[in-house]
């Protein structure tokens, strides 16, 4: 970690005085010192130092055309892609218009850690992603059984590449996060375990995108699990987004008792991953994690699958690599590999229908 830590040291030394700044100079001082299980993987170690140059360059306000291209913004921009096979599939069994409205504008500024330069500035390029993004919308709106696209457009806040239908913003990441809600909320209504008011944990949240569809709809305690940058942006992005709620903003504790009162008054709550462990058990109503245990080595996601099945009283949603080679860490893992323990049983596990490499399975406790 010594190379890792003066990367740290680095960044440390470039931020200023301002607010944001402060914020994330406290994360990184935090982080520096977390151990053990909840120390950063190899694989988030490599990743995290890219993610948090492309903060540093193009800034909190642009971070939907930097990092988010390493979250779970995928860029589709030949007729050979999975997605793009997927998403055609459907339009072609269940054709519609709505495709062929997605329209884009504003797509000269993008920096993507897979790619060297902007696809975008392609014609034949960015039409393909365009239609991607088009068909992909037309298939989450007709799986919508909580009609929440009927209300929900993109966020403007962090410059999302500019794909608009009639007027309305739409993007990959509110389509996906659409379809994941609406499976796991379907799931939990078939089971008869839906709750009310939710508490909910998600694990590696990003800049918080599946929080925005759980928090504009329904009304729910939220709590964000991460690592750098992400835990740092999206406390900043959610707290631009929702004004008017409660936020328990990311600081260090010793003990629950200590932030207990302000953590139950909270609506929405931002941790580091070691923070887990100081809170009760079944504090949860259900847990989330997207795209996460591939990433992490052997050791720490057997830890964070026994916590989490400790701290959650209710279900989980897990949607994972089906197969995954985490060269970092040594390690391969299969989405069979994950479980929560004898008293859960998984319900449902299916390949995602447009993201094929990918499954998704929901979980209930016995």
């Amino acid at each position: 970690m010594e190379k890792f830590n003066n990367f740290f040291c680095h960044i440390f030394s470039e931020l200023g005085a301002n607010r944001e700044d402060r914020i994330l100079k406290d994360m990184l001082l935090y982080m520096e010192n977390m151990e053990g299980e909840y120390s950063l993987s190899k694989f988030w170690e490599h990743f995290s130092k890219k993610n948090l140059e492309q903060l540093q360059f193009g800034g909190l306000n642009n971070f939907k055309r930097t990092i988010n291209q390493n979250y779970f913004n995928w860029l589709p921009t030949s007729f050979q892609d999975e997605q793009y096979k997927a998403a055609l599939e459907f339009w072609t069994e269940h054709p519609s218009t709505i495709p062929l409205k997605a329209e884009i504008r504003d797509f000269d500024f993008f920096e993507g850690q897979a790619v060297n330069n902007n696809p975008l500035l392609d014609d034949d390029q960015r039409s393909i992603y365009t239609f991607f993004v088009g068909m992909l919308w037309h298939y989450a709106v007709c799986q919508d059984t909580q009609q929440v696209l009927q209300k929900l457009s993109e966020p403007t806040l962090g410059h999302p590449i500019d794909i608009t239908i009639e007027g309305k913003q739409i993007s990959q990441d509110l389509a996906n996060s659409a379809r994941e809600y609406n499976f796991f909320r379907d799931v939990l209504a078939s089971n008869h375990v839906e709750i009310e008011e939710p508490v909910i944990c998600e694990l590696g949240a990003g800049y918080g995108r599946h929080a925005y569809i759980w928090l504009s709809d329904l009304k729910c305690k939220y709590i964000i699990v991460d690592t750098l940058p992400a835990l740092f942006v999206g406390q900043w992005y959610l707290k631009n987004l929702f004004k008017d709620k409660r936020f328990f903003e990311f600081r260090g504790f010793n003990k629950f008792s200590e932030i207990e009162k302000e953590f139950e008054a909270s609506d929405i709550v931002f941790l580091m991953p070691d923070q887990l462990k100081l809170l009760p058990n079944q504090v949860f109503d259900y847990f989330i994690s997207i795209s996460t245990f591939p990433e992490m080595s052997r050791e720490q996601i057997e830890d964070y699958l026994k916590t989490f099945s400790n701290k959650t009283r209710n279900a989980a949603y897990l949607k994972q690599w089906s197969y995954f080679e985490n060269v970092f860490d040594n390690i391969t893992l299969k989405f069979d590999d994950l479980t929560l323990g004898t008293d859960w049983n998984r319900v449902i596990i299916r390949e995602d229908p447009i993201l094929r490499s990918f499954s998704e399975g929901v979980w209930i406790r016995s």
